[in-house]
């Protein structure tokens, strides 16, 4: 993926239309999936994109949630399809750094509680921590309700845990 390509020619939370034949339909495959969906565009540098006005009617935000209970059985979690999570923060653990391929990573444990009271334990890396530490220290509630995007379940000794 050649993010760095298109970073500043999108900004998060517009519409853009994409003229037709400047870009490609596939089947959706990778080792990470962030639609359920069967096919997925690919758009090229030679893409043709148009922004289309904010007064257009289109979703602020569109998230697939998915429930704690699919993540219960490790054998059952489907590793390659990203998710998206709500939940009310109920543990956080210390930031801590490891060694991955020479460089060091920051990471952070949180666990997660849904209204069926089932937790979900998540890991969120690099920027994320600092993102969470700064976002609880700031938050008078007891629990904050935080919505985390594009999760990836790692299943680890037959534990599941979501990273993002």
């Amino acid at each position: 993926m050649h993010l760095k390509l298109f970073e500043n020619r999108f900004i998060e939370g517009r519409v853009y239309a994409i003229r037709t034949n400047t870009y490609q339909v596939n089947y959706n495959s990778g080792k990470f999936l962030t639609t359920l969906h069967n096919f997925k565009i690919i758009i090229h540098d030679q893409s043709i994109v148009v922004d289309i006005p904010e007064e257009s009617f289109f979703p602020d935000f569109m998230f697939n949630f998915s429930d704690f209970s699919d993540f219960v059985d490790p054998n059952t979690v489907n590793e390659t399809h990203l998710f998206d999570v709500i939940g009310k923060v109920v543990e956080i653990h210390g930031a801590q750094e490891r060694q991955f391929n020479g460089r060091s990573t920051r990471f952070i444990e949180i666990v997660l509680e849904d209204l069926s009271n089932q937790r979900l334990s998540c890991t969120l890396w690099g920027d994320y921590v600092d993102e969470m530490l700064g976002f609880v220290s700031n938050i008078r509630s007891a629990a904050p309700v935080i919505i985390l995007q594009l999760c990836r379940a790692n299943v680890f000794r037959d534990k599941f845990k979501s990273q993002l």
